[in-house]
């Protein structure tokens, strides 16, 4: 159906949007919601005593969770 070509597209254009990503596209796969956060990393290191933080995007599937750096 038009519907599934649709699903499927949007699971294609954020497989080419991710850098590395694996082979995602499945014909039963589709994507429920997208979300970005941030990961707070306390890092602590004798010569910078720097912390950065992650900004991660997430995908989650109906069957799985894809999280990217940006």
């Amino acid at each position: 159906t038009v519907g599934d070509v649709e699903r499927a597209n949007h699971v294609l254009d954020i497989q080419s949007r991710v850098s590395g990503c694996p082979e995602i596209v499945h014909p039963s796969r589709y994507l429920v919601r997208e979300g970005a956060a941030t990961l707070c990393r306390f890092e602590t290191s004798a010569l910078t005593n720097a912390a950065a933080d992650v900004k991660l995007t997430f995908y989650l599937f109906n069957d799985s969770l894809l999280a990217a750096s940006q």
